[in-house]
């Protein structure tokens, strides 16, 4: 394919992982039973990463390769928070810790963003793999540099 076409998957697959990025921020912020501040950690946490994802899609705002290194930079900060800071085994097992005590309504509330965050993962390596096209097509496009190695004789 051409790097124009796989650049507008690339912003097609930002914009769904945008949209259910979105979807655990709203659950986060509004479906959350109170406060607490391991909630509110969380919810900047998110609302962080969905900023990293709409600096991706910006950075596409022309469709060139210079705009691929901007959107690499997005999609890595966001991959990055995403499980190192979302859904690595200690933080988890910390978030489910602090709200154990709570009740019932705050453990269906962690189970629901979970669950989001299980949906984001599938949208992350789409863009992901939408990225490595849109490169390799770069590259390809790229003028083969001639190496000529003297020989002595």
């Amino acid at each position: 394919m051409a790097l124009e076409t796989e650049l507008l998957e690339l912003a097609r697959a930002l914009g769904r992982l945008r949209d259910s990025w979105r979807e655990v921020v709203v659950t986060v912020t509004e479906d959350r039973p109170g406060d607490l501040a391991a909630a509110e950690g969380l919810c900047d946490t998110l609302v962080d990463g969905l900023g990293e994802i709409e600096d991706a899609l910006n950075g596409l705002a022309p469709l060139d390769g210079p705009a691929l290194v901007a959107a690499s930079y997005g999609l890595r900060a966001v991959r990055d928070r995403y499980y190192r800071e979302l859904r690595a085994a200690d933080r988890a097992a910390a978030l489910r810790r602090s709200l154990d005590p709570h009740g019932p309504a705050w453990r269906a509330w962690h189970h629901a963003v979970r669950t989001g965050l299980d949906r984001c993962e599938p949208g992350l390596r789409t863009a992901e793999d939408a990225l490595l096209r849109c490169w390799r097509e770069v590259l390809e496009a790229a003028p083969t540099p001639t190496v000529r190695v003297p020989t002595s004789r």
